[in-house]
């Protein structure tokens, strides 16, 4: 059990129950809540020839502060945005806000926006990065857009190679997803062996893969080893991977089992390397189908079921159960009484730390603090350490407050 992946958890919850503090940045931001203020900063950008780099957060967003406190303090990440980018930090809750992230279709937070002082969309990131990733993913934004205007110049001319063309579909699908896709068309149908297995094609595949009958995937179906060679596992796992959630998500939105029963027999064994997790991965695969659709009762039964079965990791199992449904459902209070009862086989197993601490925190999210705080006091009774008791502190700090505040 990881108790660091709890802390940090919680951490995201106590930010939004408790507001949390802002943190100093390196990024020298300028903050936008108006059409006016807006008007300044595109008119900077333009007269000093930088580009514009939009952090598009919320008051509420965990990650957005985290964002601030981990890698935007930064100073090479400072360094990096304030020579090359005027930088905004717009609220999308904001009447501007609204408005304006609507119109770049920002559908979570936070959300990265990256513009040509033209106010030219090149790129976007989302969600919490690590340091490392996010400025390898902004570096790889600003040197694609520096290309882009010679590969449009390019293939309106009728003068780019087939690999110059993989490289522009898959640069401008953000932006004109349906030319992308139109490009896309015209070669894959034409794509050889050497296509296939040359790496500097890995984008392209990985991007514009549709389903089980593609091209590209019946050619790593039927070629994994020498496919695995050319791109490396993670190059096959990148486009297989894309299928899975291509052919799921389709499975989820039109609530059809047969599509899943496809993602499990013939997508799940190309993607999983070792043949004794495809069982787990089956496992896995259903409970994210049942979550989705939002059949709380199959999910319940898929997890019960499956105790015991071979192939499924049985390590620390009605803990594993009770932490996926509280961590990534615990809106749902169906599931949620379930994974109670699983927080209740798990200590029947052990009495541990992990699980009362755990089971705190789900008892608090459902607004049951009294529930909450005593498995908290149970938790503080078997610390085993300072940062253990520190830990069950904190987390009745923010019982207690939450209480208060009902």
């Amino acid at each position: 059990m990881i108790i660091n992946q709890l802390k940090t958890f919680v951490f995201c919850f106590a930010l939004v129950l408790i507001g949390g503090s802002a943190y100093a940045t390196a990024i020298n931001f300028e903050q936008v809540n108006t059409a006016e203020d807006w008007a300044k900063v595109t008119a900077k950008a333009q007269s000093q020839g930088l580009d514009i780099f939009v952090d598009v957060y919320t008051d509420w967003c965990g990650y957005c502060k985290m964002m601030d406190r981990d890698v935007f303090s930064d100073q090479e990440v400072g360094d990096y945005f304030n020579a090359r980018f005027i930088n905004v930090k717009l609220d999308a809750e904001t009447s501007f806000g609204e408005v304006w992230a609507a119109n770049y279709e920002v559908t979570g937070y936070p959300t990265y926006i990256f513009l040509n002082n033209e106010e030219e969309y090149i790129g976007e990131i989302g969600g919490y990065n690590e340091k490392a990733e996010f400025m390898a993913e902004s570096k790889s934004i600003i040197e694609n857009a520096s290309v882009l205007p010679q590969l449009e110049a390019g293939y309106e001319s009728g003068s780019l190679s087939k690999s110059e063309k993989m490289t522009y579909a898959t640069m401008i699908l953000d932006q004109d997803s349906e030319k992308a896709q139109r490009i896309a068309d015209e070669i894959i149908p034409g794509l050889t062996d050497s296509d296939m297995l040359n790496p500097d094609n890995i984008d392209f595949l990985a991007t514009f893969v549709t389903g089980v009958k593609d091209p590209i995937f019946q050619f790593i179906k039927n070629n994994r080893a020498a496919f695995v060679d050319a791109h490396g596992a993670d190059g096959k796992d990148e486009v297989v991977g894309n299928v899975y959630n291509i052919v799921l998500g389709a499975a989820v939105a039109e609530e059809d089992p047969a599509k899943m029963d496809i993602v499990i027999k013939e997508i799940l064994p190309l993607y999983v390397d070792d043949p004794s997790e495809v069982a787990n991965g089956a496992f896995v695969t259903k409970k994210l189908y049942y979550a989705n659709v939002g059949d709380w009762d199959a999910y319940k039964n898929e997890v019960e079921s499956s105790h015991g079965k071979d192939g499924i990791s049985q390590e620390d199992y009605w803990y594993v159960q009770a932490y996926g449904v509280i961590e990534d459902y615990n809106y749902e209070s169906t599931i949620m009484e379930a994974a109670f009862t699983w927080l209740d086989k798990a200590l029947e197993v052990e009495t541990d730390f992990e699980t009362y601490y755990l089971y705190s925190y789900a008892l608090g999210v459902s607004g049951d603090y009294p529930g909450a705080k005593e498995k908290a006091l149970k938790a503080k009774e078997i610390a085993r350490d300072e940062d253990q008791r520190a830990a069950v502190e904190e987390i009745i700090g923010m019982i207690d407050e939450a209480a208060a505040g009902e």
